[in-house]
């Protein structure tokens, strides 16, 4: 009687866990990171420079695999509708996930239901200009508000979109908004002086910054930047507004069993902490963040309420 219980058991065990989609033996085999961009930006690096680090946590293979196109979109829709295994992740970037999604039509994702697993890099978004046009951001200001000035950014509904809407309501002043393709060519135009100011990501204007040919007045944080620390920040010059960066991750499809989650984050965890690791991340232009699945969560929350507030304007 007591061995037909325990098969018994062992059959409802199984059951249980087949229908959660995990074992308690993961993982057994490739773990793939769809990156949601193409080979050499920032979000590919960064994964590819993680995922040595990852495999020997998880005593497995980590393959990197790019799906660029539509913003994104692709590779998020594809990772959204992905088995609940953990077999495949997403290696993304917030708020560029929630703009994309607000933005589109129609969506073949939900932002949030992705679970968020580890956080390990954030850009900063700076507005710069060039240093022999202005020499701090008083000085900006008042030129702001006596004359409309031209301000470069990275594309529409882009972190970069978001900080020249937050100096506009700073200010009390509207820019003529001028958007590139790229932040090089952003970056780039302000160092000629064919554009006044420029709202760019932390690491396309930190070459420029540090040859001495653009300036940064304000970065978008609660806190200074760990690559850029001189920069002030709004509270520091006497303004109320909200941190704005893209933060880069990994997330799992909705559903992802919490076991597994747990597994991965305190595998990423570990990986981050590599001195290895930590040394290549040493030559990192990004922030070194560690965000375990729940910190994560809570600034996905914060960007989301803020494309909120900026939704019509963003369009």
């Amino acid at each position: 009687m007591k061995k037909l219980f325990l098969f018994f058991c062992i059959l409802l065990l199984s059951a249980v866990f087949s229908g959660l989609g995990w074992s308690a033996d993961y993982p057994t085999k490739t773990i793939t990171l769809i990156v949601s961009n193409t080979a050499g930006g920032s979000i590919d690096t960064l994964a590819r420079g993680i995922a040595p680090y990852l495999e020997k946590k998880l005593n497995t293979t980590v393959l990197v695999q790019n799906l660029p196109g539509a913003n994104g979109s692709i590779a998020y829709g594809k990772v959204f509708k992905s088995a609940t295994d953990g077999y495949t992740l997403l290696a993304g970037a917030v708020p560029n996930m929630q703009v994309v999604e607000l933005m589109a039509d129609t969506s073949r994702y939900r932002s949030k239901e992705f679970i968020p697993v580890y956080a390990y890099a954030r850009d900063g978004v700076v507005m710069a200009v060039h240093p022999e046009v202005f020499k701090n951001f008083e000085e900006f200001a008042k030129a702001a508000r006596s004359r409309t000035l031209s301000v470069g950014m990275v594309g529409k509904g882009s972190p970069t979109h978001l900080g020249v809407l937050a100096v506009e309501k700073m200010l009390g002043v509207k820019f003529n908004l001028v958007p590139f393709d790229g932040g090089a060519p952003n970056v780039t135009t302000l160092a000629g002086k064919h554009i006044d100011a420029a709202s760019s990501y932390t690491t396309s204007a930190l070459s420029l910054i540090r040859a001495g040919k653009i300036r940064p007045l304000l970065i978008h944080s609660a806190e200074r930047n760990q690559i850029i620390p001189d920069v002030p920040t709004p509270k520091e010059l006497g303004y109320d507004s909200p941190s704005i960066s893209t933060i880069l991750g990994i997330f799992a499809p909705p559903h992802t069993p919490p076991e597994i989650i747990g597994t991965l984050e305190r595998a990423f965890e570990q990986a981050v902490k590599d001195p290895k690791y930590v040394e290549w991340r040493k030559k990192m232009t990004s922030e070194f963040i560690q965000f375990g699945g729940r910190d994560f969560r809570s600034e996905m929350d914060k960007q989301s309420k803020l494309i909120e507030t900026y939704i019509d304007a963003l369009k």
